[in-house]
């Protein structure tokens, strides 16, 4: 298992307060894990009715109110032990953040689910539904209806199918875990009455098999122990009921801060993870959730 580092992490914003409150909690991972911050803010152009000069001149006015709009947020985070960078561009904005993310080696992208805003004339629910879908990179959620978002995060839930692909997740997940000095679960949901994958044989079973589970994370769990990495507290938990509910109640219960979720996962020990799943439990999970697009295995 190879150890991924954040080295530069994205913060698009909007210019609403809603968007802004992912600037504390980004703050702090980019001061764990010692990376570089980014800004960015993306004006969109008006309609495409618009006279061509006047458009060019509503996204100058707007590039240079953005511009003092992001150079106020760097004068805040000063104090701050990072690199804070700034960027002010033109264009749609879910193309904008990940061509941007693409061509700047971006190793993580923190953002709200939703966002208003009188700046940049976009809706960051829109562009981060998008963004979740085609980023290079991980995209970590911030549910703007959290009361409370944490400024450090101190437990981080892996659920895991048993698949190659969901396991890749276990690389961003090791990684925050380290950098972040956070306890790390690893979590295995096994449903009534599914049937059981071990290679390309498939057996039903008529209770679940927990004790299999339990085994799978164990040996999950010594491949974490025996990376070169001190300090990561790991844990394994088998959870019997509906996948997504049972994630999200056991993060509730559990005092989760960050859910790590794969994009795809099937062919596993179970194949429920992950596409409609992962989606599920960000749309209902309580607390920040992490989208991780893994690399096919070959």
């Amino acid at each position: 298992m190879d150890i991924t580092k954040f080295n530069k992490i994205l913060v698009p914003l909007d210019g609403s307060e809603l968007a802004e409150r992912v600037l504390l909690p980004a703050v702090r991972w980019a001061e764990a894990v010692q990376a570089g911050l980014v800004l960015l803010a993306v004006v969109t152009p008006q309609p495409r009715s618009s006279h061509p000069d006047m458009v060019e001149n509503v996204v100058q006015t707007r590039s240079y109110e953005a511009g003092l709009y992001l150079k106020g947020l760097h004068k805040r985070l000063m104090p701050t032990l990072i690199e804070v960078e700034t960027a002010v561009l033109s264009g749609p904005a879910a193309h904008t953040v990940l061509t941007y993310a693409q061509e700047n080696g971006v190793d993580l992208i923190l953002m709200t689910t939703h966002g208003r805003s009188g700046l940049t004339r976009w809706s960051l629910g829109q562009v981060a539904h998008k963004v979740l879908r085609r980023a290079p990179c991980p995209v970590v959620i911030l549910r703007s209806a959290q009361t409370l978002i944490p400024e450090n995060i101190r437990r981080i839930l892996a659920p895991l199918d048993g698949s190659p692909l969901a396991e890749a997740v276990l690389q961003q997940t090791v990684a925050a875990a380290a950098g972040l000095r956070a306890e790390m679960l690893l979590l295995q949901v096994v449903e009534p009455g599914s049937a059981w994958s071990f290679g390309h044989e498939e057996t039903a079973v008529p209770d679940p098999d927990v004790q299999a589970a339990q085994l799978y994370l164990a040996a999950v769990q010594q491949k974490i122990q025996a990376l070169p990495l001190k300090g990561i507290q790991t844990s394994c938990h088998v959870t019997v009921g509906p996948v997504a509910e049972s994630i999200i109640d056991f993060a509730d219960e559990n005092e989760i801060d960050l859910i790590v979720l794969s994009s795809v996962g099937a062919s596993g020990i179970q194949s429920w993870m992950f596409g409609s799943v992962a989606e599920r439990v960000m749309q209902g999970a309580h607390c920040a959730t992490m989208l991780v697009r893994p690399e096919p295995v070959e």
